[in-house]
Formats: C-alpha cells, sequence, structure tokens
C-alpha cells in the first residue's frame, strides 16, 4: 500500500514539474513574441544577438541602407477633428496597411513617431521604392473606403536616401532604446519636409537614384538641387511618378526634357527664359505640380529683381533669418541677398541666440513655431541681449498660423508680423 502511495505522489510531482517547464516555456515564447513588437527582430539580427536579453547599452553595427520617411499632410488638423480615441483607431488602421507593405519589401520599421513612420531597407533601394509605390496604393483603396464611410481622406508623404548609418542602443543602464542615426537618416527626413514644398508624394536622393537599374530610373525625374539644413553639400532630388495614372507618367516622360533644360536655365538665373518652357511643360500636363512651383519662384523672382534698388545702402543692414524649413530660409536669403542685404540664417531657436549674440544683427525674422524653442521665447532672449547692449533690432514674425489672436499677441508685444507664403515686397516695405 504505501508503495503505491508513494508512486502516486512521484507521478504527480514529475506531471507538476512538465506542467510547470510548458508554462515557462510558453510565458517565455510570449514574452519574446511581446518583445519583438517594441524591437524588431532584423534590429537584433544586424547587431548579432539572438534574443533582446544580449542586448547591451552601446551595441552598434555600421552599413550602407536605405531609409524610408513617411508622414500624414496636415495631421494636426485632421487630428483636431477626432476624439483621442478615435484617432488613435485610426492610426493603427492606416499603420496595419502600411506595416505589411513595408515587411514584404524586405524592410522594416524602426519606430513609429506619432503619425510618422521611420523603416530601414538593408537589401537595396529597389525595395524601398517598391514599398512606397505600394503604400501608396493601397492608401487610394484605403481612402476610397473611407470616403464610402464618409470620412475624411488623407495623404502621406515619403522621403527617402541611401547612405551609411549607424544601427545602435542608446540611453542608460535603466532604459534603454534602439535607434538609427546618421546623416543618412536626416537627409532622408528632410526629404519627406520637402514632399510638401514641391506638392508631390514620393522624393528621393541621389544616392538613392543612382543605386537603381536603368530600367527602375524611368519613372524618376530630377526636380532640384537643396542644400539640406544643417549641411553644405547639395543633394539632387528626385520625383517618383510612377504612382500617377498611365496619361499623366507618359506626359511627364514627354515634358522630362524641357524641364530639366528649364531648371538648369533657372539656376543660371536666366528666369525669363526659363519661365517659358516651364510654362510650355505645365500646358502639356496640367496635373504637374512642379513647373507651377517654378513658375510662381520665376515670378517672385523677376518681380524683386525690378524693382531692386540700384544703390547699396543695404549692404549694412545685417537680416538674422530663422527658420527649420531650409526652403523657406533658402528662398528668403536669395531674395534678400539680390538686395543686397548682408543674410545671417538659424535653423532653430539656440542657434538664432548665438548668432545673435555674435553678430547683432539690424532685423530678425523668426518662425513662430520651431522643435526646441518657439519664436516668442527666441525674441525674448534676443531683447534680453539687445537691452544689455543698447540695441534696437526689428523683429518681423513669419509664419502660415495667420490666426488673428497670434497677430494681436505679436503686435501687443511691439513686432511685426508677416504671413507665409511670404511676399517679399511686403518683407521690404517693413525693412525701409
Amino acid at each position: 500500500m504505501l508503495y503505491f502511495v508513494t508512486e502516486s505522489k512521484k507521478e504527480f510531482v514529475r506531471q507538476s514539474i512538465i506542467e510547470t517547464q510548458q508554462n515557462t516555456i510558453t510565458t517565455t515564447e510570449q514574452i519574446a513574441k511581446s518583445y519583438a513588437r517594441f524591437i524588431p527582430s532584423e534590429f537584433l539580427s544586424f547587431l548579432g544577438k539572438e534574443s533582446i536579453t544580449d542586448l547591451k547599452l552601446g551595441d552598434y553595427m555600421e552599413d550602407e541602407m536605405t531609409v524610408f520617411f513617411s508622414d500624414i499632410r496636415d495631421f494636426t488638423s485632421l487630428s483636431e477633428k477626432m476624439h483621442s480615441r478615435d484617432l488613435l483607431r485610426f492610426l493603427n488602421s492606416y499603420l496595419s496597411v502600411v506595416s505589411p507593405i513595408i515587411k514584404s519589401n524586405s524592410g522594416f520599421i524602426d519606430k513609429f513617431i506619432g503619425d510618422a513612420i521611420m523603416a530601414i531597407f538593408p537589401q537595396s533601394p529597389i525595395n524601398a521604392l517598391m514599398a512606397a509605390v505600394e503604400i501608396w496604393q493601397a492608401l487610394e483603396e484605403y481612402n476610397t473606403s473611407r470616403e464610402k464611410k464618409i470620412r475624411e481622406t488623407f495623404r502621406i508623404g515619403i522621403g527617402m536616401h541611401t547612405g551609411k548609418m549607424t544601427l545602435g542602443t542608446i540611453g542608460s543602464e535603466e532604459r534603454m532604446d534602439t535607434t538609427v542615426v546618421g546623416d543618412t537618416v536626416n537627409i532622408a527626413s528632410r526629404l519627406e519636409a520637402l514632399t510638401k514644398i514641391f506638392h508631390v508624394p514620393i522624393l528621393v536622393s541621389d544616392s538613392f537614384y543612382e543605386k537603381l537599374s536603368p530600367e527602375d530610373q524611368k519613372n524618376l525625374r530630377e526636380i532640384d538641387i537643396v542644400t539640406v539644413k544643417g549641411k553644405t553639400v547639395a543633394v539632387r532630388v528626385y520625383e517618383v511618378f510612377a504612382i500617377d495614372t498611365k496619361d499623366v507618367i507618359e506626359k511627364k516622360k514627354k515634358t522630362m526634357p524641357d524641364l530639366l533644360e528649364a531648371i538648369q536655365l533657372f539656376r543660371s538665373e536666366k528666369f525669363v527664359e526659363s519661365r517659358k518652357i516651364f510654362t510650355k511643360c505645365q500646358e502639356l500636363c496640367p496635373e504637374d505640380s512642379i513647373p507651377v512651383v517654378y513658375i510662381n519662384r520665376c515670378d517672385s523672382l523677376l518681380s524683386d529683381l525690378a524693382k531692386q534698388s540700384k544703390n547699396h545702402i543695404n549692404e549694412n543692414i545685417k537680416i538674422l533669418i530663422v527658420d527649420d524649413n531650409i526652403a523657406v530660409i533658402e528662398y528668403m536669403q536669395y531674395i534678400l541677398k539680390k538686395n543686397k542685404f548682408e543674410v545671417i540664417t538659424a535653423i532653430n531657436g539656440k542657434e538664432a541666440v548665438l548668432k545673435y549674440g555674435e553678430l547683432s544683427p539690424n532685423y530678425v525674422l523668426l518662425d513662430i513655431s520651431m522643435p526646441d524653442m518657439d519664436g516668442l521665447q527666441v525674441a525674448e532672449i534676443i531683447q534680453g541681449f539687445a537691452e544689455q547692449r543698447n540695441e534696437s533690432p526689428k523683429i518681423i514674425f513669419v509664419s502660415s498660423k495667420d490666426e488673428s489672436s497670434i497677430k494681436d499677441k505679436i503686435n501687443n508685444l511691439g513686432y511685426e508680423f508677416l504671413p507665409k507664403p511670404l511676399k517679399i515686397n511686403d518683407l521690404l516695405k517693413v525693412i525701409k
């Protein structure tokens, strides 16, 4: 009797141990799957790690890859119309469309930044290109379904760049995160921002373009050369028009030689000649936004040049331009230099304060919304500097926010306000 009782207890213990081990394995697998949702398995693989528990602070690797940035257009105004709960559902619904496409094209999402996505394509730019086109097409269908439910549709902008970057872990021993850093990341982000300026969905860099085959380059075209914010090396920018209708694609291909000729003339400051060709391109393809952008640039520059003063009285006037949009800085800098002003630029509030302290400009053109300090904070610090030195700089706010409350606040503080898009004649009137 004792024998059978003892054996029964042993079997019970064995079964308990087996069940505990199985539960532990199941729990471990569930934890691993949960971690995988926050840190991509590809990231671990690049760092030579089998598990998240192997990660250490400072682990890193360097390689050439393609960075993909996307952002929802006018997301702020879109979100203001939604309850926060509905906004979260909308974002998750949108991301559930995009994420599988990135994965199916051999990419992985590094992080979500609100409505923005940063993804990495380790193998080839063609994977990123295919993903971008498929995402755009999928969102067209997604928007169609939203229209049927009487919901607001939306658009996205995508910027992509290929180059060296560093993948690694940052933070502290208590709190770590994985990230990707380098100029490649910054340039991809800036290209995405430029899609708003050119009114096109997808922009890529020259290093991205050059790694594509001639066949894959057919539906891309050069549209500008820009100096990306914080950099001195210019980047050639290409539009991906493969997402257009067949009719528009054919028209853009047909006008491509003329468009490139007009852009070259524009760069040579032959604005009258270039405008004629841009107008021809626009007439041949009314759906094309690029000729319109350049026609507006030509008109503004020709108007400003015609009204230039022949004397050089402006040469002794320093103007500090502060804006986190590189396209805005380049435009204002070009016009002001043509009008013989000495121009200083800053891309954020901290840099603006340092530049003012060093160079004491006569005028400060300030954007209101900037990432580190807003324009009002910058103006307050500059005024403090000025009072200590008995200086009286003229501060002019230049912003796309044209609400009367903002204007009243600025005017009550004794500052000038000019709306974006900036009309250079209005600026010159204020300065004069």
